[in-house]
């Protein structure tokens, strides 16, 4: 996807500068800067649920089986 955004990205998204801004995430970030799934994302999220109960977003401290579907556990960056 990332690739294909590079090179004709401009035209899907209207920024003639997307290629640029590409590179410079993955400089920042690494190449894989929208990972997909629960464990690549597990770090976050944790930190999404525990800041969400201190903060008084929610009533408790949620967990990742809590809130996904046991299947959604399962699915990988592949």
């Amino acid at each position: 996807m990332y690739d294909q955004l590079k090179k004709m990205g401009w035209a899907t998204i209207s920024l003639p500068w997307a290629a640029k801004e590409i590179e410079e995430t993955h400089a920042l970030m690494g190449e894989n800067f929208w990972p997909y799934g629960i464990e690549p994302n597990r770090k976050a999220l944790e930190a999404l649920f525990q800041y969400s109960y201190e903060q008084g977003l929610a009533s408790k401290k949620l967990t990742i089986a809590e809130l996904f579907h046991p299947l959604s556990l399962e699915l990988t960056d592949s």
